[in-house]
């Protein structure tokens, strides 16, 4: 993801107002943060270019920067949990979702549930967290990429798998905290050595 660059915006005269400040993204000016009103009544608002409406109306210019910056995070997790053919109400979806704080909330959960039942399966997780099945197993996902949980893998780096207990099929095991480390070369020879 790429990091928003905030600079000031020169006005036409060439002087520059330091609470009209523009964030680019990769040289293109994205976000706009602007001062509205003046004193003890004055407020900042962030505005994504191309939207008809502010993302947010702050108290101060940091804050929203800092909003700005949130809803860019926010706007990129999104794009990952949609497919480009997707439809747009998918993509709304998940923006919902991922704003609202329900994603986040549901990645909680998933791993709590882990972290008290290491090698339990997706339906199995969802089952105990009280879950939606298809809502443990996106949000299973989210959280092996934030490096909360993972999937063991057995000797030929394949994920280990066994007979879930609610779906009563094959199906890969959960473990809380992030994968190991593949062992290195030296790593290796020093354990068939040892064998």
């Amino acid at each position: 993801m790429s990091a928003i660059t905030w600079h000031t915006i020169r006005n036409k005269d060439g002087s520059k107002d330091q609470y009209a400040i523009a964030g680019s993204i990769d040289g293109v000016d994205r976000y706009t943060v602007a001062r509205i009103g003046t004193g003890d009544g004055a407020r900042y608002e962030c505005w994504r270019i191309g939207r008809g409406q502010p993302i947010a109306i702050l108290p101060s210019a940091d804050d929203a920067r800092q909003a700005c910056e949130i809803h860019h995070a926010a706007e990129s997790d999104v794009h990952k949990l949609t497919r480009r053919d997707d439809p747009d109400t998918s993509r709304m979806a998940a923006e919902r979702t991922t704003r609202s704080g329900k994603r986040q909330a549901g990645v909680r959960r998933a791993v709590e549930t882990v972290r008290a039942n290491p090698g339990a399966t997706s339906a199995e997780i969802a089952q105990m967290a009280g879950m939606d099945r298809v809502e443990a197993a996106r949000r299973l996902p989210d959280a092996r990429e934030q490096g909360l949980i993972h999937n063991p893998v057995d000797a030929l780096g394949k994920p280990v798998k066994r007979r879930c207990g609610v779906a009563g099929t094959p199906a890969i095991t959960w473990l809380p905290g992030p994968a190991p480390k593949p062992l290195t070369e030296s790593q290796e020879q020093c354990l068939l050595g040892a064998a």
